[in-house]
């Protein structure tokens, strides 16, 4: 469930997003699992296997070595290769298989505990520091002052949404890490981890908010 701290901002930043059919993403990708459809941002082309193994992991709610990834009929089994050697590009589908034993193992979730909530945590920050840090600063950088050529407005503002909805998908997958009461640290990582990401995000609509201000129209 969102927290009250971070309800009134994730609310704000959802109304200020623009409408969009979930498959009409340029950057998406499709994931399929039985009768489930998942379209999520593509990470960038170097990103390893083992990060949209992650980031799949977090969606499904599947332990990560527990299910196959396939992409056009092939097993994806390296995990250290990065997804453009695979060929995966923004509009494929993925599918996840989940072996019968696997699914067994699955059934039959092992309680939560301070230290697998802090993985949780760490994992979702990893993947922030793997996807979005690098496509950041580059945004970041293209703009004026720091850059006196930049790109077209349209196109600029395409990549601050589309970087903007990541960020804000971390932040409510941080937001629904709750912490046992009891676990003081566990609850001191996660509300660090959340300002890490709002931070990003703060960060990503000044610098966007002042360029507005200065590129042709």
């Amino acid at each position: 469930m969102t927290s009250f701290l971070l309800l009134p901002r994730l609310t704000t930043r959802l109304l200020a997003l623009p409408f969009r059919r979930p498959h009409a993403h340029p950057m998406a990708f499709v994931c399929k699992w039985g009768t489930e459809r998942y379209h999520l941002p593509l990470p960038p082309p170097d990103t390893p296997l083992s990060v949209l193994r992650g980031i799949l992991s977090q969606h499904t709610h599947l332990p990560p070595h527990s299910f196959q990834l396939i992409f056009a009929g092939a097993i994806m089994k390296n995990d250290s290769a990065s997804i453009a050697s695979y060929g995966i590009v923004p509009g494929c589908s993925i599918h996840i298989y989940q072996p019968a034993s696997q699914r067994a193992a699955a059934s039959a979730p092992a309680a939560r505990t301070p230290q697998s909530t802090l993985q949780s945590l760490q994992s979702e920050l990893d993947n922030v520091h793997s996807t979005l840090s690098a496509p950041i600063g580059e945004f970041m950088s293209s703009l004026p002052p720091h850059n006196p050529a930049p790109p077209p407005r349209a196109q600029l503002a395409q990549t601050h949404t589309r970087l903007g909805e990541m960020l804000l998908q971390s932040l409510l997958r941080l937001d629904a890490i709750v912490p046992e009461p009891a676990w003081d640290d566990v609850r001191l990582a996660r509300k660090n981890a959340v300002k890490e990401v709002q931070g990003l995000l703060d960060r990503l609509d000044a610098s966007w908010h002042d360029a507005q201000a200065v590129l042709p129209a």
